[in-house]
């Protein structure tokens, strides 16, 4: 069918569907299942804004395909899985976690009320369950459930209202862990209120909200939700029995719905037509008018509206919603619309914001999108209603716009849906076509104009005008025309001649039009009135001239024969007069069904139907997938993104979910620089990876590198040493507190870091080594070396360290002869395990240079107890930056962090019941590992993070299984670093450091922090306990700036603060920290 409002047959069913029962006495509390202290149910503390804590499931609750073993109860008319939402958000549903809500609303039992909760699986709630779902579900006649969670509302009054109103209601779930039904329960006069007084003066409260939340974008809310008609839940029904709503909300598919009952027939009867059943929806201010048959609302005097919806004469309000479509072959997606409507003076501003450039200078000419609001808030003249009084604001309107000069023609269709929980208008706005084109910083102007409605059927009104727009500043005048029809739900039985057939739309001089570049805003200005023709009305004769599928319409004092809907006006020179003929809206575009949709065009219509693996109505297609079925790679991660499913290589592979490989290549050839890529061998700084345009392997540049995959190039400037690893064999890199990265030569060397000279007064020797072949080990298998993997399949073997001499040679893995390329100083690799008598002992130079070399009088060396260089006049050749001592493969054991107290250097992250995952303060993500990391000394170093100091006490993890996270008393959340900070009471005393003395002495009850340079209270578990009376700087590792692995549990204490015995900075021979 054509994209139009079937709304009288839509309303028709809806008052079928839910009035059958409102003649009935509405449900008793007795009705109810049993709830109360006598039940021995836990109940939530007298508060406005409170929740109860993560109640553990016996039987597992199914919702929405998701299985869930908790779920939190809710002061404000709902329970929620995840995480407990304590607070009121005074938004339109959806919220953003799965809920099920019986009447969100502001609650508040502060003053009168209870809410209370339990599972039960006594015989007699389980029964009665399982009795009534077999009577409305077909699905449901071998269900036998398990558990049954009850949660009652008792009496529970709004927020500021004192008790003077209250609402009882109950939500029943049952479950027998693989499938789950949900009945909600209204009491006989159990809906007194609908919204509290509000906690923003300057916004009221949103209308009492009622239905299902999936938390992925699925929604169903049960009818009159949000709006004024929902304060008849407890007499109308979906089951036949007032107050009762039952639904299946378990296994749906992962693009299917809350389920409706499937055996439950409800029938019309003769009383549906009247007042006293039917009346139910018109609004709670409104009178129902019995006529016979049928009845009809009317809004009080002192509003305005259909009698359905009404709202207060002389108020401001708002009209929102989103526009799209294509324009002039430019996609526009969901811009933004508000009105601010003056209903007193008949002015509406209409504002689309988020347009670009390209459209917005063109979109001035779409003038039919402002005109449409001023339609509905026209000031009226004469008695005559203007649109809201006619439709309540509930409306399909539809606008075609040709311009004859320029041979463009575009469409606008606006679907009104009403009144909003803020009982704002909302409206939807789908555009197409094409426009004439605006030169960019031009404005229009478009003439006073007058658009006459003509009712050419029941719920149809039907106006064409010509009108003429120019430049501003111009006088050349480009005519158009715009023919306009509006469908609503016009009252069946109102009396004959009660509006009159033909209103005047007239909109004054004072418009406005402009698009705003810089704001990226189309704006329309409109002020207009509306009333009766001062004429006679020309139709009355038309109307016999018109022919087959035209109608009649006022134009100006005339009239013209239009086409009906779906027609377009052609001359038949056969006839010799102008005919209608079908207009093929698939084939001319001017269709608003899906992209993924089928567009079938029939006479004076057509239809849209999702395509094959879509489904939808057509004008909204999702793709029919899940991730079982999506073909994703057995390695890949699955996540449905809008109905759609998306596969995703995981970080140490590539591809495009549906094929991944590993970023390295194969075994035996992941050194990069020289990795096999299907036919090719990748070059230098380059990675075999997938080409998504090119749908293959191949070699492509690192980032950070440009060229063909077989030789990559830096740019310059682009990256920082971390990514281009360019810093010179004798230097490393760092980052600096912005962030930056950059590189600095080693001590004993200077220069700018990427090219580094010995600063002892010797020149370096020569060496075939070139920095620019620096190649990293890959990283991917950073872990065979931590965590103790498989040598065996990696081009290495143990060979000598340049920096020690031959009897201290350790063994250690470097690259095999036949790869011509050294290991890579940027990654670190497993220390060893250091016991309690093999702290670091300072050696002094002259002991140190005659235990490795008596003949040399200075030089370089490593001193493998120390952990650090040392230097001598004899420096070697040195071919690479080296890996510090390693132990050798034979004895490697799988690595495993050592606790130490309270911390561990590398350990799991933590998750919470909203499902996010954390890792603790101090601590970083090491995606490779798949755990967390405790930071690096220099992120220490700069506060960037909150490890515990000297060997103290950790510092408390947030908790946050509430929608936001908090801390213990004492405590303050600190959003950026995810950690408690401590709430410090009083200044902590200046260390003394006169004389360059190292460590700074602090008084009594407090210890000396480095590098902080502060002085800290102790405590039983502070520094002092722990040894570390004189902590003293601690001296970085060689050659290997990010010490990740294993990192610093390695030496005793667990923490940096394990490096003991270290003498001051003035007793080292070069005194500079490395990293």
């Amino acid at each position: 069918m054509a994209p139009r409002f079937k709304m009288a047959a839509t309303a028709r069913f809806l008052l079928v569907f839910l009035t059958l029962v409102a003649s009935c006495r509405g449900l008793s509390v007795t009705r109810f299942y049993g709830y109360g202290q006598e039940f021995a149910d836990e109940r939530l503390p007298a508060a406005d804004e409170v929740s109860s804590s993560e109640i553990q499931l016996r039987t597992p609750f199914v919702y929405y395909g998701q299985t869930y073993s908790s779920l939190f109860v809710n002061m404000n008319g709902f329970v929620s899985f995840l995480t407990e939402i304590p607070s009121f958000f005074n938004i339109q549903f959806p919220l953003d976690y799965p809920i099920i809500a019986a009447l969100y609303s502001d609650v508040d039992t502060s003053i009168a009320g209870r809410v209370w909760y339990r599972e039960t699986s006594d015989p007699s709630s389980i029964a009665r369950i399982k009795s009534e779902l077999s009577t409305y579900f077909a699905s449901a006649a071998d269900f036998n459930p398990t558990g049954v969670f009850i949660a009652t509302w008792d009496s529970v009054p709004g927020h500021r209202l004192r008790g003077r109103k209250t609402n009882t209601f109950q939500i029943v779930l049952a479950s027998d862990g693989h499938e789950s039904y949900v009945a909600i329960l209204y009491a006989e006069r159990g809906l007194q209120w609908l919204k509290g007084k509000g906690k923003n003066p300057s916004l009221s409260d949103a209308m009492a909200q009622a239905g299902f939340i999936s938390g992925d974008g699925r929604m169903m809310l049960i009818e009159g939700s949000g709006r004024d008609q929902v304060r008849n839940l407890d007499r109308w029904s979906n089951v036949g029995e007032p107050g009762v709503w039952v639904y299946r909300v378990g296994q749906i598919g992962s693009t299917g719905n809350v389920v409706k009952p499937d055996l439950v027939t409800l029938s019309a009867t003769d009383a549906d037509d009247t007042c006293s059943v039917g009346g139910l929806v018109c609004h709670s201010t409104a009178s129902c008018i019995d006529y016979s048959p049928g009845f009809c609302c009317k809004c009080p005097d002192d509003t305005f509206g259909n009698g359905k919806n009404c709202v207060k004469k002389d108020e401001p309000l708002r009209v929102t919603g989103k526009v799209s479509g294509n324009l002039n072959g430019v996609e526009l997606e969901e811009a933004d619309l508000h009105s601010y409507v003056l209903t007193a003076e008949g002015r509406t501003y209409t504002a689309v914001s988020r347009v670009s450039r390209d459209q917005g200078y063109d979109m001035q000419t779409l003038v039919p999108i402002g005109t449409g609001i001023s339609w509905l808030f026209a000031k009226p003249t004469d008695g005559v209603p203007n649109g809201f009084t006619l439709t309540g604001g509930v409306m399909n309107r539809t606008v075609t716009l040709d311009f004859p000069q320029t041979g463009e023609s575009a469409s606008v269709q606006q679907i009104f849906m009403g009144l909003d929980v803020f009982e704002n208008v909302e409206v939807n706005t789908f555009i197409a076509g094409t426009l004439p084109t605006i030169p960019m910083g031009s404005k229009i102007e478009v003439l006073p104009f007058k658009e006459e409605y003509t009712k050419v059927k029941q719920g149809q009104l039907r106006a064409r005008s010509s009108r003429v727009f120019k430049l501003k500043g111009q006088d050349l005048e480009t005519p158009y025309q715009v023919e306009t029809t509006i469908d609503f739900d016009e009252c069946d039985w109102a009396p004959a001649g009660e509006n009159a057939d033909t209103l005047r739309l007239k909109v004054s001089d004072n418009i406005f039009i402009q698009y705003d570049a810089p704001e990226q805003i189309v704006r329309f200005a409109l002020s207009s009135t509306i009333g009766p023709l001062e004429e006679e009305d020309p139709c009355i004769k038309g109307r016999e001239v018109c022919g087959l599928n035209s109608e009649c319409v006022v134009d100006g004092d005339t009239y013209r024969c239009i086409c009906d809907r779906g027609y377009d006006q052609v001359f038949d020179p056969t006839a010799a007069m102008a005919v209608c003929v079908d207009k093929d809206e698939c084939a001319t575009g001017r269709h608003q069904c899906h992209e993924r949709a089928i567009c079938t065009n029939s006479l004076g219509s057509f239809s849209c139907s999702c395509g094959p693996g879509y489904s939808g109505d057509g004008y909204r297609c999702q793709v029919d997938e899940s991730c079982e079925t999506a073909g994703c790679d057995p390695q890949a991660a699955c996540y449905l993104d809008d109905g759609r499913a998306q596969c995703f290589c995981p970080p140490h592979m590539t591809g495009d979910g549906h094929y991944c490989v590993d970023i390295y290549g194969s075994v035996g050839s992941e050194i990069l620089g020289s990795q096999e890529c299907g036919s090719e061998i990748c070059g230098l700084y380059s990675e075999c990876q997938y080409d998504e345009q090119e749908s293959r392997m191949k070699c492509m540049c690192r980032t950070g590198y440009a060229g063909d995959g077989q030789s990559c190039d830096l740019v310059v400037n682009e990256v920082g040493c971390n990514i281009a690893e360019n810093c010179s064999p004798y230097g490393y890199c760092q980052m600096n507190s912005e962030g930056t990265h950059f590189c600095e030569c080693l001590p004993g060397f200077n220069g700018d870091g990427y090219t580094c000279f010995s600063d002892l007064g010797f020149p370096l020797p020569e060496s075939d080594f070139q920095p620019g072949n620096i190649v990293p080990v890959p990283v991917d298998k950073i872990s065979d070396y931590v965590l103790g993997g498989d040598y065996e399949n990696l081009p290495v073997e143990f060979g000598e360290n340049p920096y020690l001499s031959g009897e201290n040679q350790p063994k250690h893995p470097v690259y095999s002869e036949n790869i011509d390329a050294p290991y890579d100083p940027y990654i670190g690799l497993p220390l060893p395990v250091l016991g309690q008598d093999e702290l670091p002992q300072y050696v002094p130079l002259e002991e140190h240079v005659s235990r490795h070399d008596p003949d040399s009088h200075m030089g370089a060396s490593f001193d493998e107890t120390a952990l650090r260089p040392t230097f001598h006049d004899n420096i070697p050749n040195i071919p690479a930056p080296y890996i510090p001592p390693h132990i050798p493969q034979e004895t490697l054991q799988p690595y495993q962090p050592q606790p130490d107290g309270d911390s561990m250097m590398i350990v799991d992250p933590e998750c919470n019941s909203v499902g996010t995952c954390y890792c603790p303060a101090g601590y970083k993500f090491d995606k490779f590992m798949g755990k967390c990391k405790l930071q690096s000394f220099e992120d220490y170093a700069a506060g960037t993070n909150l490890l515990p100091q000297g060997g103290g006490p950790a510092l408390p993890m947030p908790y946050c299984g509430a929608a936001k996270c908090t801390c213990p008393e004492g405590y303050t959340y600190n959003e950026d670093s995810h950690a408690c900070d401590p709430d410090h009471a009083r200044e902590n005393p200046t260390p003394d450091c006169e004389g360059d003395r190292f460590p700074c002495l602090c008084p009594q009850g407090y210890y000396f922090q480095y590098p902080q340079n502060t002085c800290e209270p102790r405590d039983e578990d502070s520094a002092e306990a722990s040894g570390l009376e004189d902590m003293h700087p601690l001296q970085p590792l060689p050659s290997y700036p990010d010490v990740s692995y294993p990192g610093y549990d390695h030496f005793p204490g667990g923490d940096i603060g394990g490096l003991l015995n270290l003498p001051p900075y003035s007793e080292y021979p070069i005194a500079s920290e490395i990293d």
